[in-house]
């Protein structure tokens, strides 16, 4: 899908779409891949992180990951020729290197961590990925280069995968919107850790157009469908993210999508509403340019209406999990910046009770395999 005319808050709208309408750009970066510690708050997704790439080819307009790369790294990408880190998110791709050395020692890192400062409901676990998809497509205009970089990219995630797999006893949490993880190689190493690893996809809506406008080089809604089910005919246990749930998802579209991941069979749905982050409003509008839909974005014209509309999301979500018997495997992500801030306080009439919600939400443990059930704080 061509990109049109894009906002950007050091570009004119003429220099966005020149730079979005250049080659994309695929090399390797100057720092190896290596084990991190995430700061997720109240998501109980996983206490470590392993992002194989800086940028993602998915390029999905509504993400919010460009806005880390637009504050911390807009200095390193210049030497790629990343003019704006924001506004060409999807155009650039930058492989980590391996070194075992390196690699190793973040490794060990991880795994004698501390537990009383690892954040709550972690389960142990190291999350590939949390700021690109490591499964995403390696684009490079050069077809030699590309089958390079391809096979270099699978390799190293591989060679890390099973250094975590066999010289620790951390767990495991891949988190992808692309199909090709589900290649013969990858699958039979993921079945490898056994229940130290849990397989999901994210899935904001079943409505194949939409998604296509807000996420238009990821694996299409039905074909990730059919990735868990192969996920769990394979044996993996599996989760699902319903997210970003986007304001143009209606209710009956939102019931649908849980339906068929309760179905699917996921022990976990995560769920939350699209953040306003940077410029990702600017890219859901230019990237909706020449589908002929219209994106509902009223709901971020003000923090008052930004508010409303998580709150519509959240809710709703929890009414139709009651409906489709998949209360008990719904994990909310209420936004903590978003929903305790000053707008929130003028536009929630029950102030008190919408806190203590808010705890309830937090306080939750997602499902692993072989733990016991799912913890709510109280």
């Amino acid at each position: 899908m061509k990109t049109e005319t894009l906002v950007c808050s050091t570009l004119s709208a003429p220099e966005a779409t020149v730079l979005m309408n250049r080659a994309p750009i695929c090399d390797m970066w100057n720092h190896p891949l290596a084990i991190s510690i995430t700061r997720f708050k109240h998501k109980s997704l996983a206490d470590f992180t392993l992002n194989n790439h800086v940028g993602c080819s998915h390029g999905c307009p509504a993400c919010y990951v460009p806005e880390v790369s637009a504050r911390k790294l807009r200095r390193f990408l210049a030497r790629y020729a990343v003019v704006d880190p924001d506004c060409e998110w999807g155009r650039y791709q930058l492989l980590r290197p391996f070194r075992a050395k390196e690699f190793l020692a973040s490794l060990k890192a991880a795994k004698y961590y501390p537990a009383e400062k690892l954040l709550h409901g972690g389960h142990r676990a190291v999350m590939v990925s949390t700021t690109t998809d490591a499964f995403a497509p390696v684009c490079h205009p050069d077809r030699t280069r590309q089958a390079e970089l391809l096979a270099y990219r699978d390799a190293t995630l591989t060679q890390a995968l099973e250094l975590i797999r066999d010289r620790s006893d951390l767990n495991v949490r891949v988190l992808t919107r692309s199909n090709y993880a589900m290649r013969p190689g990858f699958v039979e190493l993921f079945r490898s850790f056994g229940q130290r690893l849990m397989f999901g996809t994210s899935l904001p809506c079943l409505n194949h157009e939409l998604v296509r406008a807000y996420e238009p080089r990821a694996t299409p809604p039905r074909a990730r469908l059919e990735m868990l089910a192969q996920a769990r005919a394979a044996g993996l246990a599996t989760f699902v993210a319903v997210a970003p749930v986007y304001p143009d998802v209606t209710d009956d579209e939102l019931r649908e999508v849980m339906t068929a991941v309760g179905d699917a069979g996921g022990m976990t749905i995560f769920l939350e509403p699209l953040h306003v982050r940077a410029g990702n409003i600017e890219r859901i509008r230019a990237g909706f340019a020449g589908t002929g839909i219209t994106p509902k974005l009223d709901a971020f014209k003000s923090a008052g209406e930004t508010v409303l509309y998580a709150m519509r999301v959240l809710k709703g979500a929890e009414r139709i999990a009651i409906e489709t018997g998949v209360a008990d495997r719904l994990h909310l992500w209420p936004d903590q910046e978003l929903l305790e801030s000053a707008a929130a306080r003028k536009v929630i009439p029950d102030w008190d009770a919408h806190t203590a919600w808010l705890h309830r939400c937090w306080g939750r443990i997602s499902e692993w395999p072989g733990s016991s059930p799912a913890e709510v704080a109280t």
